[in-house]
């Protein structure tokens, strides 16, 4: 099938415009932890396409985008000071053990852990040059902590910002 240039550069603007605005919407409505349904009428799509489309576009499904989110929350709650009950239900979370499943599958540390900022936790970091500068991995007990990327000469910084 050969589609005219000018209808995939339209499609990418119109699906560009929608993703906007359903990142937006997600991001404001986060802590009502709504389904890909609420999002999808919201973007004016069907389920399945605004499913498709997000993923693609995100690089990850609505419901681990809204879990990326609540974490994010969470967790800066907890290295403000809160107690884990706290941050699980300002977060909108039912229990404290979803946040525990949250901060395991996001940078494999419990809840606190994370607040501690992993003080006492045993980590392994290392660095390795890859097509986007200098890859940066922070390793801990149960698995990928944080990664990221730098310049050359920035990796001890990058360390420092984990």
């Amino acid at each position: 099938m050969n589609i005219p240039q000018r209808d995939l550069f339209t499609n990418a603007a119109k699906d560009y415009e929608l993703m906007a605005r359903a990142l937006a919407y997600l991001g404001d409505h986060w802590h009502d932890h709504p389904d890909y349904k609420q999002a999808a009428k919201h973007a004016g799509l069907s389920p399945h396409h605004f499913h498709k489309v997000f993923t693609r576009w995100a690089g990850v499904s609505p419901k681990n985008y809204i879990g990326a989110l609540t974490h994010n929350a969470a967790r800066d709650m907890l290295v403000g000071g809160a107690s884990v009950e706290e941050a699980s239900f300002e977060a909108g979370l039912s229990s404290p053990s979803r946040l525990h499943d949250l901060c395991i599958k996001h940078e494999a540390l419990s809840p606190g852990e994370a607040r501690s900022k992993a003080k006492g936790v045993d980590m392994v970091w290392g660095a390795a040059p890859c097509p986007f500068g200098i890859a940066v991995g922070l390793i801990s007990p149960r698995g990928l902590s944080a990664y990221g990327f730098c310049e050359l000469g920035e990796v001890e910084a990058s360390f420092e910002d984990f």
